[in-house]
């Protein structure tokens, strides 16, 4: 008979003892020693300025609050010789209202008997206006006579009062000096500038001359009425009878510049004028000549 297989043969008799299950083997356990102790701590330099800054502050504390403490000051009342060395403003001003508080209430008491003007030191009449009130005071129908003011009768019209008439001054009239204005004088000038230089071509100011060094347009455009008339207008506003023409003799070199400027004939009779009008035309500059030669000519302004 053949021998059945071993996983199928039965369990020898006597009940033996199943075989013993092995214990599972041991699990490392992990470390955590490092866990549990707290890392060191590093103190900034933040945290020390905040411990400094408290320890000052209860220190400060302490010392203000020592004289409380101790009875020589009493909680709520100023240190008076403090206040007083630091408010001299305050004590001003507070004068200078009770000044005009003063002089108030007296012009209201219609300044009879109390001088508002009074000295700062004066405790007898101060304490006398200082008792006046506002119900004390008379209303304006109760005064009478010269004491009654009121603004409606600044403005008022009074028909039954005569006014005297003022006739207005006659204002002197304003005489010239004779520098400045003199009708005798005839109408020579002696308004003069430079000297008369040689060799300088004579031109016309009425017809063109194209040979000429310098045509009289160039001429007309520098030398206007317009540049001299301030002349004339600073001394005509005081003396309006003024007025005429004015004739000119004017010289200029090759580079446009004046050498001989005169007035040969006036009737504005102001040497002030004229002298103005010359020194003006010496200023100018004219354009350079053709081929650096002077140029004399003769021109004329009228003046009204």
């Amino acid at each position: 008979m053949p021998e059945p297989p071993k996983h199928l043969k039965p369990p020898p008799p006597g009940n033996p003892k199943p075989p013993a299950e092995k214990p599972p083997a041991p699990t490392e356990e992990p470390d955590y020693s490092a866990y549990d102790t707290p890392a060191p701590q590093k103190s900034s330099v933040a945290t020390w300025a905040i411990v400094v800054g408290l320890c000052a502050a209860m220190t400060g504390g302490v010392y203000y609050a020592r004289p409380y403490i101790s009875g020589e000051k009493v909680w709520g009342e100023e240190d008076t010789e403090e206040v007083a060395a630091n408010d001299t403003d305050g004590k001003q001003k507070k004068k200078k209202r009770k000044k005009r508080k003063r002089r108030r209430k007296a012009r209201k008491s219609n300044g009879s008997s109390v001088d508002y003007f009074l000295a700062d030191d004066d405790e007898e009449h101060t304490s006398l206006l200082d008792e006046i009130s506002d119900d004390d005071l008379p209303e304006d129908h109760e005064l009478g006579g010269s004491d009654r003011f009121r603004l409606g009768e600044v403005f008022e019209d009074h028909p039954d009062e005569v006014y005297e008439e003022v006739e207005p001054q006659p204002r002197e009239k304003f005489v010239p000096p004779p520098e400045m204005y003199n009708p005798k004088r005839g109408t020579r000038s002696s308004a003069v500038f430079g000297k008369k230089a040689p060799n300088a071509i004579e031109i016309s100011m009425s017809t063109p001359d194209d040979a000429a060094p310098l045509q009289s347009g160039q001429i007309t455009n520098v030398l206007t009425e317009r540049r001299l008339m301030s002349c004339y207008d600073d001394v005509a506003r005081k003396v309006p009878e003024m007025k005429g023409r004015v004739n000119l003799s004017i010289q200029i070199d090759g580079n446009g510049r004046v050498n001989y400027a005169k007035v040969t004939r006036s009737e504005l009779r102001s040497n002030m004028v004229e002298n103005c009008i010359v020194k003006r035309v010496s200023r100018m500059r004219f354009p350079k000549s053709k081929g650096g030669q002077r140029t004399r000519f003769s021109t004329h302004f009228d003046f009204d």
